[in-house]
């Protein structure tokens, strides 16, 4: 449902107003946009020689952005921050009473590299940033840590009018694995998360 109000979105937005191309739009280099997305992983709980094997998490995501672009001529390049709130949970039964992983919020600071390609801009990024992390554990409460990361993505945003940009972007997210001692030392795998996002930018 989502994924057709967004799309039904933009068909309206782009059949309401000339669509120029991204090198007319002639806004300042610095935006700032927000973002709906949806995002799947697995998680791992490991208690010495027991473990729960991979099960799965995922959840509705969702967050701000902000950046400076520079171009020459067809190149775009430039540096990004992106803070998000995260539903990005899962738990399982196996070898363990109600492990549950929780992925409740995420920043990051992206280098982006992309080429103008006359009607919109396609990209790349790579980032590094860091995750909060939530473990619960049936019966023994929950603790939260703070996991280091990075992320590459792939993404295209175009204009629809003077100023604005939509984009679409799928990113791959890797966070280290976290501990606790909710019931022994247990080592927690959070996973690597693939991320698919729609977002609207007002350049400035």
């Amino acid at each position: 449902m989502l994924k057709f109000l967004s799309a039904a979105l933009v068909l309206g937005v782009c059949a309401l107003s000339p669509l120029p191309t991204y090198a007319q739009d002639k806004k300042g280099k610095w935006y700032a946009g927000g973002f709906l997305g949806y995002g799947a992983s697995t998680s791992r709980w490991t208690q010495g020689a027991v473990s729960t094997g991979d099960f799965n998490t995922d959840g509705m995501i969702a967050g701000l952005y902000g950046g400076r672009n520079w171009q020459q001529n067809k190149t775009v390049y430039g540096i990004e921050l992106e803070l998000a709130v995260s539903e990005i949970e899962g738990a399982t039964e196996t070898n363990c009473v109600g492990c549950r992983t929780d992925i409740d919020s995420y920043g990051f600071v992206k280098a982006r590299l992309g080429r103008d390609t006359g009607r919109g801009l396609i990209y790349g990024t790579l980032g590094y940033g860091a995750a909060s992390v939530t473990q619960m554990l049936t019966g023994s409460g929950h603790v939260s840590d703070i996991t280091p990361g990075w992320q590459v993505g792939l993404g295209y945003e175009a204009p629809f009018q003077e100023g604005w940009n939509l984009r679409a972007e799928a990113a791959y997210l890797r966070f280290g694995g976290v501990s606790n001692t909710l019931s022994g030392p247990i080592s927690v795998d959070v996973g690597g998360v693939t991320l698919l996002k729609l977002g609207l930018t007002q350049k400035f």
